[in-house]
């Protein structure tokens, strides 16, 4: 009888700070591995309707010749993909003029993104000087920060929909928006 073996549940409680920040960083890191997935499949579109190849050479034409994309990193770099876009493609297409397509503003956000998603993701020593560095950037204290409080409580005086949090991922949706718009 199932209800012999009722297991009691404690009551809801609101989530403690850290585990709120916790959270916030969890749920940041899987946004901005979809948001990596997405770069890697638009810019995939771009070099097969481009260069007018399949999936599996597209690979090889985004990658190197003898891998692919197997070794091939940072799809979500703005940076890199404006690199990349510059050396494939011409200017009038999306990747060729990436910064501008996206505007500079959400550029920025997403270089912004991309070293949180980083420090999140990897031991803090590899990625501690970048995030000082942003932190100072967003004049955000570096010292004793974590990633999921920078996101939910910065910048402290803006609504909490105005977040970095929030911020971040709209600087997601208006990339994937301005390609498939474009």
């Amino acid at each position: 009888n199932p209800s012999d073996h009722a297991v009691l549940l404690p009551a809801a409680l609101p989530l403690r700070n850290v585990d709120r920040r916790d959270l916030t960083a969890f749920l940041f890191l899987e946004a901005a591995a979809k948001f990596e997935g997405l770069c890697f499949q638009a810019f995939s579109a771009e070099v097969r309707a481009w260069y007018d190849v399949t999936g599996a050479r597209a690979d090889f034409v985004m990658g190197s010749p003898d891998n692919g994309t197997m070794r091939t990193m940072g799809w979500s770099d703005p940076q890199r993909l404006e690199e990349r876009g510059r050396n494939l493609f011409p200017a009038y297409r999306f990747f060729g003029n990436f910064r501008q397509n996206i505007t500079p503003v959400v550029f920025d956000r997403l270089g912004q993104a991309k070293k949180i998603r980083n420090r999140i993701a990897h031991d803090p020593a590899i990625a501690h000087e970048a995030i000082t560095k942003l932190a100072q950037c967003l004049n955000v204290p570096s010292n004793g920060m974590t990633m999921g409080r920078l996101l939910s409580d910065y910048p402290l005086a803006s609504p909490p929909d105005q977040r970095y949090f929030f911020l971040y991922l709209d600087a997601f949706e208006s990339c994937a928006r301005a390609f498939s718009s474009f």
